[in-house]
């Protein structure tokens, strides 16, 4: 019974609250029609619970923790080779591009991600930081994790409150500006990426310069040359490239006579850091060269040069790569193989 009049009292001090609200309402000078009063006034007669939460508390109810709906699992489709690359599925259809993103293990935060592409079946996140690298090296291909959108600060409170350490810029550092994409101090440093220059695994570039071929009077003479090249970063700061290049030489080995040069080229680099986001790439290699005529009736003479122009041999060089925009490098190759310039962009 003493319950009962306890619930009974506070009923009617709320509903006194709220009609006090109403009186207040009323005493304004606003143009207020009469029907929506009356209306306001008849759902203060309406008993239950629906008045009985001040904002306050609605508020207060959700300070406890994210509901479990925030909370969805994906599984890990493809991890790149440097691990800052990886696939999901999009079951949930949850996942835009622009998301950023954090996964979790069994509630725990693992890494920080930003979705770079997204489809209705998978999505390509970016990592951008790591919370946990115990946890991170239990990622792996297949596994189902559990992902958040957004705000993740709640549970990096409660990994701050777990490990008793007070959360401070210097624990979770954040990105700010462009370049901290490039800074892997918020990355974390994750088996040989610290001892990383560039990042990324791969580069590919295309470029234009000029292929020396001896001429008829003995001297040399410079053909444009294209070529296309791709880059493995098998290694911290070691890369396996391969080239492709080609050549129109025409009046080549004799006057009437089109000649057409292919180039393939095998290289070893090792990249340096210069000031001003440039970099250095001495490399060794192996090259390549064969010339097709457009006519098999040469001369002995025209058919030596051809043969003399052709190389295949151990080739020395150094690649310059200067940086425009994240991503994006300008390069100049000057070796004993060939002298150009070009683009590059690394993934």
């Amino acid at each position: 019974m003493k319950s009962l009049e306890n619930k009974n009292a506070s009923f009617n001090c709320q509903w006194f609250t709220e009609l006090r609200y109403f009186i207040k309402i009323m005493t304004m000078r606003v143009k207020m029609k009469i029907p929506h009063c009356l209306l306001y006034f008849a759902l203060l007669l309406i008993p239950g619970q629906g008045f009985a939460q001040s904002v306050i508390q609605e508020i207060s109810s959700y300070s406890n923790g994210p509901e479990t709906s925030e909370l969805f699992v994906e599984k890990i489709k493809t991890i790149s080779n440097s691990k800052r690359i990886f696939i999901l599925t999009n079951e949930n259809k949850l996942i835009q591009k622009g998301d950023f993103v954090s996964i979790l293990i069994e509630g725990n935060l693992v890494t920080r991600a930003l979705v770079a592409k997204a489809t209705e079946e998978r999505v390509g996140i970016k990592m951008l930081k790591i919370y946990s690298l115990a946890l991170w090296r239990q990622l792996r291909r297949g596994l189902d994790i559990q992902i958040i959108r957004g705000d993740d600060s709640y549970y990096r409170k409660a990994m701050a409150k777990k490990q008793n350490v007070k959360k401070s810029d210097e624990a979770f550092p954040s990105i700010t500006e462009e370049e901290d994409l490039f800074n892997n101090k918020l990355i974390g440093e994750v088996d040989d990426e610290k001892k990383r220059v560039l990042p990324n695994d791969n580069l590919v570039g295309v470029s234009y310069g000029f292929y020396s071929a001896k001429n008829s009077d003995g001297g040399n003479q410079n053909y444009g040359h294209w070529g296309l090249t791709w880059a493995y970063q098998a290694s911290a700061n070691i890369f396996v490239e391969g080239l492709f290049g080609y050549s129109s030489m025409s009046q080549f080995p004799a006057s009437g006579v089109n000649s057409t040069l292919t180039n393939l080229t095998a290289r070893l680099k090792y990249t340096f850091a210069l000031p001003l986001y440039s970099y250095a790439q001495p490399y060794v290699g192996f090259q390549n060269t064969t010339i097709a005529t457009s006519t098999d009736s040469l001369l002995d003479s025209e058919a030596q040069l051809v043969s003399d122009s052709e190389n295949t041999g151990i080739i020395l060089g150094v690649t310059f790569l200067r940086r425009l925009v994240p991503g994006w490098f300008v390069k100049a190759d000057l070796g004993t193989d060939l002298i150009n310039v070009g683009f590059s962009v690394e993934f």
